[in-house]
């Protein structure tokens, strides 16, 4: 929040001030707060109260064992950086690091900068003023406040403060939790030498903490399930943590790093939360990042999978197609695109900012426009939510979007919503006491049926049954049971997935179970379902496959997943799966399908993997066997880290973060985006980017409280309608902002800034 002291000339002399940037507002909107009828004394202890304040806020710990220079780190010094910045318009910025040890073995190829610092502009001939400034807290390309202003308003004594240093690395070793022990277990497998860098929460960029590291690997010789990452320094272990999906690790290669969280269950006052730390293990060559790349890869398949690698029968193939899941190749955005969207910024008007308050008014076109609207809920008319539907004691539990409307599970109550003209949800009643045999009924899954007149229900209960509610009478009509009393209901679908602007009337669907997948006709009159019977209508495995979710295509075809983190492709019931592809071990809770079958998205707890399972000449793996040899194209889509670690800091959450269901949004003209939700943050990809391989070019847009589920609204990718605990919503993709350019902070008070005091001056002197 860039937080410093200032003054101002009163008629008595200069007058203090305390000066600060909403972490949430325009960063060129300086707030400033003139302290009158105090001493210096007073004013001393506010400002070290204000700095124990952001020191626990930054590093969600007590202020008591923080030493003086810790927290006067946290001041921003508004001289140094203006110093900074006018360096930087006549020299070329310089890495401020000690040199690199020799590697290991002679490699061709240039040492790359490290992970998220500040790095000369990759091509000389560009202007200076490009390349990332050093470090500012909360600092990025756009921040940009006006240097003379400050400069000529900061206290004179302030021109003699030295610039603050970067911290040493070792207060930013001090940061990382306690390193538990190693179980004794564990032996030594791999080491390889390497830098160690920690994101900064308050700077919002790595840092350099350990030139000289060193990255362990101690697994147990019998047990696959157990391996630890340990990183060590000359004082020994600062870093020991299982080998999981909790890491949420990518590699980057342009990095030749290792970038990963480190999550940690404290108490903050008898609350549990997870803290989140975004680590990155830097390599020296190439050679040594593809190495280390390929052992920690196999170590983790292990783990995730449960199985040893001769047990799993990988070979280098394999394990090269599981790495590529975890590998990005995202560069820093180029200095042309970031000039242009300096000139956006500056080039939206007041009208602009007016228009933005309707529901499908023009979206900001970069973070700065978007700072201020990127954040927990907006002022719009798509939060119309009723009071009807409420229900003391009851959250919001499920959603599902029609071509019309929207349904929202809230306990034995169903709310029903449709569309304002310009996009907003809009209340429209709600289907109270949903009751069998006066028997309340609360769904864990929704499916519109019969032409969207009916909607398909089961209840966590008693998962060997499913209800039809009509939508005309609004009662249930029919009870059926899936199978003998043994079968338990997993999940269902439309047998077919249409994208018509006519809802398909087909009477049939398909279920699966642990170990079968099955189809059903809801013409069937209430009782046993027999399609057990009918071997054209079910395959059954032998033994349980942990079956977890499933989901169609627009020719029936079927893809189901499993616990294991499995996908199977059925081209239709009764038959075996056509493909049957290993994902990441972690349990799929989720799928869709692209209407042609082109893709299949699989959502996990800590990420989404994205099948393209298109073949040549207009096949597809669910009707035709992959060739030999060949793999789909896999994709797995996560958070940042570093992303991670600044969610949990603003937000923390007891349980961390994990995805809700990922939808494509469905339209006759294809699929172009994906949408998902963790915690109280809305994530959207386009497919063209993915598939492009800038995976970590998603938007985003935060809201006051978590995020139950999220659908694009039918017809096209314009328009998300979500579900939160007590309201519903709908929100424009195009107000999303880019993450890295994005605050993840609630939005505050209304304040009036001294930016915004200027352009009201400005246009009252024009009239």
């Amino acid at each position: 929040m860039k937080f410093h002291r200032g003054s101002i000339t009163g008629d008595a002399g200069p007058i203090p001030t305390i000066r600060w940037v909403a972490v949430d507002g325009n960063p060129d909107d300086i707030y400033e707060f003139a302290i009158t009828g105090a001493g210096q004394t007073t004013v001393d202890m506010f400002t070290r109260l204000m700095l124990e304040c952001l020191y626990q806020r930054t590093y969600l710990r007590s202020h008591d064992n923080a030493a003086d220079a810790e927290l006067e780190a946290l001041m921003w010094n508004p001289v140094a950086v203006g110093k900074r910045r006018q360096q930087q318009k006549t020299t070329t910025p310089v890495r401020k690091t000690a040199a690199a040890p020799a590697p290991r073995s002679p490699s061709p190829t240039p040492k790359p900068k490290p992970a998220g610092t500040a790095a000369p502009a990759r091509n000389p001939t560009k202007k200076p003023t490009a390349a990332a400034p050093p470090i500012v807290p909360y600092g990025d390309e756009d921040d940009e406040f006006d240097d003379e202003e400050l400069l000529a308003s900061a206290p004179a004594a302030a021109a003699q403060v030295p610039e603050p240093e970067q911290p040493s690395s070792r207060t930013l070793l001090a940061l990382l939790p306690p390193c538990p022990a190693i179980p004794d277990t564990l032996d030594l497998a791999y080491s390889m030498d390497a830098e160690l860098y920690l994101f900064n929460a308050a700077d919002r960029e790595f840092q350099l903490a350990e030139l000289t590291a060193v990255a362990h690997i101690y697994a147990h010789h019998k047990d696959p399930d157990v391996s630890y990452l340990v990183v060590s320094t000359s004082t020994g272990p600062v870093v020991c943590q299982p080998i999981s999906e909790a890491m949420n690790h990518i590699f980057h290669d342009f990095e030749w790093a290792l970038i990963w969280n480190l999550l940690v269950t404290v108490d903050m006052g008898g609350v549990k939360q997870t803290q989140a730390y975004s680590l990155s293990l830097k390599m020296a060559t190439l050679a040594e990042y593809n190495e280390f790349r390929k052992t920690f890869t196999s170590y983790h398949v292990q783990a995730t999978l449960h199985a040893s690698m001769a047990a799993l029968a990988l070979d280098d193939k394999d394990v090269e197609y599981l790495m590529e899941q975890v590998t990005t190749r995202d560069v820093p955005m180029a200095d042309d695109e970031d000039q242009e969207n300096k000139k956006a910024t500056a080039a939206l008007s007041d009208d602009d900012e007016e228009s933005d308050n309707d529901d499908e008014g023009d979206a900001p076109t970069t973070a700065a426009a978007a700072h201020a609207q990127v954040v927990a809920g907006d002022d719009d008319e798509d939060d119309e939510a009723d009071a009807e539907v409420e229900q003391p004691g009851v959250a919001n539990s499920l959603l599902t979007v029609t071509r019309d409307r929207a349904f929202v599970v809230r306990g034995n109550k169903i709310g029903v919503f449709g569309y304002t003209p310009k996009g907003a949800v809009k209340y429209e009643t709600v289907l109270s006491n949903i009751k069998f045999n006066k028997t309340p009924i609360n769904p864990d899954k929704v499916l519109v049926h019969g032409g969207e007149r009916q909607l398909i229900l089961s209840d966590p209960r008693d998962k060997n049954k499913l209800y039809q509610l009509d939508l005309g009478s609004e009662k249930i009509v029919q009870e059926w049971s899936v199978g003998p009393n043994q079968v338990r209901l997993q999940d269902m679908a439309a047998t077919s997935k249409s994208t018509d602007a006519a809802a398909s009337t087909d009477p049939t669907l398909v279920g699966i179970t642990d170990r079968a997948v099955f189809q059903m006709d809801t013409r069937t009159k209430s009782g046993v379902v027999g399609q057990w019977e009918d071997k054209s209508s079910h395959y059954t495995y032998s033994k349980n496959m942990t079956l977890s979710a499933v989901a169609t295509s627009a020719d029936a075809h079927m893809a189901v997943a499993s616990g294991k983190g499995e996908l199977r492709l059925f081209k239709k019931t009764g038959q075996r799966a056509t493909t049957s592809l290993q994902g990441s071990g972690e349990p799929i809770r989720h799928l869709d399908v692209a209407a042609n079958g082109e893709y299949v998205l699989a959502t996990c707890a800590t990420h989404l993997l994205l099948f393209k399972v298109g073949l040549d000449g207009n096949k597809n793996a669910f009707a035709n066997r992959m060739p030999a040899g060949g793999r789909p194209e896999a994709v797995r889509l996560q958070l940042d880290p570093k992303h991670v670690a600044i969610m949990l800091t603003d937000a923390p959450s007891a349980a961390g973060l994990q995805f809700t269901a990922a939808y494509f949004n469905v339209s006759p003209a294809g699929e172009s985006s994906i949408i998902t939700s963790v915690g109280r943050y809305v994530i959207s990809w386009t497919l063209a980017d993915v598939l492009a391989g800038r995976k970590n070019k998603y938007v985003i847009k935060s809201f006051a409280d978590n995020v139950v589920a999220d659908q694009f609204k039918f017809g096209g990718d314009k328009q998300v309608v979500l579900a939160l605990p007590q309201d519903v919503k709908s929100v424009a993709r195009s107000r999303m902002a880019r993450a890295d350019r994005a605050t993840a902070a609630a939005q505050g008070p209304t304040v009036v800034t001294r930016a915004a005091a200027r352009r009201a001056a400005a246009a009252a002197g024009k009239q």
